[in-house]
């Protein structure tokens, strides 16, 4: 079977071809002759409008297809309204083209506006376009910018009616494309691999227009559709140092927000054609790092193949590790941030014992680490820490499992409210028992956030229920605490005495 028509195992293993057979080179040297034919009969100021421009080269040993726009032009097109994305179910009577991605399980795909006005503006000469594909030759299709986009719809039209057994398959290469779809689109793509390794983008570390539709790059604002933007096929990014291959949609967005190299110079985006010439004359006397992180989440950062890319990025200058790390602890604290809702979740999914069974292992090894690095003196202070008492506002829950302790005990609750005779009655008092006591110790060293006072929160939703199940005589440390409201405030200010005795 000829290379060019055989179904790539890897992304690895796609890019390393593109480059040793020159179709890298080719595909680029394609771009460039047309935007040389369009600056001569037009002069070198694009236009103001964007317009995609496209032409077909019937070379010996294949078909190229070239999608040309200006990336000023694309650049502003997209910041002035075309980030939006229109979904196939809007499309379905009028530009039904893309339907055939659609299943039952992903019911709707949606598209970039700014790419599909384009690509709607050429409809006319999609048959022309068709009529060229001779299948007896690989067949090229390629384009810089918003044209790479056109370029990536103009290959995704195809996959619908392409037969792989006797057709040379599509391979699409795209320069500064910026993404096309979303998570719909994307799983669309990548469910059948012989399609997802149709494409191939190259991104230069210098170029935004890559970047525009996904935060913190994004001009148009955190809040609208373009963070829900899901990259699809092999991503190559690159400086003037080398590259590196990545597949794994999660780690091609990461890495697309930590690897811009802002620099005044980056300022004229028509200028990135220049820097895609010189990427690819030095690309081919480079090694391609291969990506590791399909099978390694950004959530393990203890693995060993973690470092690697890190340390494989660094080398080709793709990155700094201080904007790896910033990028993976924002992460971390957005997802502190959720945890108890999705604790919370978890057990109304049915779920049991969070701690052991549902809880993620990097919140283990934290806790791990945690344990530890605590010294003994710290272990043996009764008293709280004098400046945890100063900065309570502030303070984190230290337990990483506080509110998995929370629903447990809420369950205890729900269970001694039910009157089900089947409930251990004694045992689940014993766990609320055992309960008070660990949250009264945490209280005591200040070590819980007093955002657990908050009315809505499961803490204070455990504390009402029971108080209803212990009634008006019973006494303990934290249910006396509990009961005086005031104290809420006194916690939150650091001016909460806690008396020695015990429980």
């Amino acid at each position: 079977m000829d290379r060019s028509s055989a179904t790539f195992s890897s992304g690895l293993e796609l890019a390393n071809f593109v480059v040793s057979s020159e179709l890298l080179y080719h595909s680029w040297a394609a771009i460039q002759n047309l935007y040389r034919e369009i600056s001569q009969q037009e002069g070198l100021s694009p236009s103001p409008s964007p317009s995609v421009r496209f032409k077909v080269e019937q070379k010996p040993n294949c078909t190229i297809i070239t999608f040309l726009t200006w990336p000023a032009c694309s650049k502003d097109y997209i910041q002035e309204g075309g980030g939006d994305l229109i979904s196939s179910s809007t499309l379905k009577e009028t530009f039904p083209l893309f339907e055939f991605l659609c299943t039952k399980d992903n019911p709707h795909v949606s598209i970039n506006k700014a790419a599909l006005d384009l690509f709607t503006s050429i409809r006319g000469s999609l048959p022309y376009l068709k009529s060229q594909i001779d299948n007896s030759k690989p067949l090229i299709i390629t384009g810089n910018s918003l044209g790479g986009s056109v370029a990536s719809l103009f290959t995704l039209s195809l996959l619908e009616t392409l037969d792989f057994s006797t057709t040379k398959r599509p391979l699409c290469i795209t320069f500064g494309s910026p993404l096309i779809g979303d998570d719909g689109l994307q799983e669309a793509i990548s469910k059948y691999p012989t399609w997802n390794s149709c494409f191939l983008h190259v991104v230069s570390d210098q170029d935004l227009v890559p970047r525009l539709l996904i935060s913190p790059h994004n001009p148009i604002g955190s809040d609208s559709q373009t963070n829900v933007y899901k990259p699809f096929g092999t991503f190559l990014l690159c400086s003037e140092l080398g590259c590196a291959c990545f597949e794994y949609s999660q780690s091609i967005l990461d890495l697309l927000k930590a690897t811009y190299l802002e620099d005044p110079k980056n300022q004229n985006p028509n200028q990135v054609l220049e820097l895609y010439e010189e990427i690819i004359k030095h690309l081919q006397r480079r090694e391609i790092c291969k990506d590791t992180t399909q099978v390694v989440q950004w959530d393990i950062v203890t693995e060993s193949l973690q470092e690697n890319i890190i340390t494989q990025l660094e080398a080709i200058g793709l990155v700094r590790p201080q904007k790896i790390l910033t990028l993976y602890w924002k992460e971390m604290v957005d997802e502190a941030e959720k945890k108890p809702q999705k604790e919370a979740e978890y057990y109304k999914g049915g779920g049991k014992d969070y701690i052991n069974q549902g809880r993620p292992k990097h919140y283990k090894k934290l806790e791990q680490w945690l344990n530890e690095t605590e010294t003994e003196t710290e272990k043996s202070t009764s008293g709280p820490n004098y400046l945890k008492k100063q900065n309570v506002a502030s303070n984190l829950t230290e337990d990483s499992c506080f509110w998995a302790h929370v629903e447990e005990a809420l369950t205890s609750c729900k269970l001694l409210s039910s009157k089900e005779l089947s409930t251990d009655r004694e045992k689940e008092k014993s766990k609320l028992i055992e309960f008070e006591s660990y949250v009264y110790s945490l209280m005591k060293n200040y070590a819980v956030s007093p955002e657990i006072f908050l009315q809505e929160s499961s803490f204070m939703k455990w504390w009402k229920g029971h108080k209803k199940i212990i009634g008006t005589s019973y006494s303990s440390r934290l249910t006396d605490l509990m009961k005086n409201v005031k104290n809420y405030d006194l916690y939150a200010t650091g001016e909460l005495e806690f008396p020695e005795s015990s429980l």
